[in-house]
């Protein structure tokens, strides 16, 4: 989540503590339970999900996959 504008507030039922964003601030989610959003008085937020990079056995391990797939169906 990233505050666009204004000051953010949030609060998660399954971690510690309240945190606060300002514009600019950026913070990474690992609730997975219910949370309170607030905008103080208000403010613009973007929610965007996280890019996960794929390791280099990942690629390797997709690519012979892959190699063998085509193997199979050609």
């Amino acid at each position: 989540m990233e505050c666009l504008e204004g000051t953010i507030w949030l609060t998660f039922d399954d971690l510690d503590g309240d945190f606060f964003l300002t514009a600019g601030e950026h913070l990474l989610i690992t609730s997975s339970g219910l949370s309170l959003i607030s905008g103080l008085p208000c403010a613009k937020i973007k929610l965007t999900a996280p890019v996960i990079k794929q390791s280099l056995l990942s690629k390797l391990l997709s690519k012979i996959n892959d190699h063998f797939l085509n193997l199979i169906v050609a």
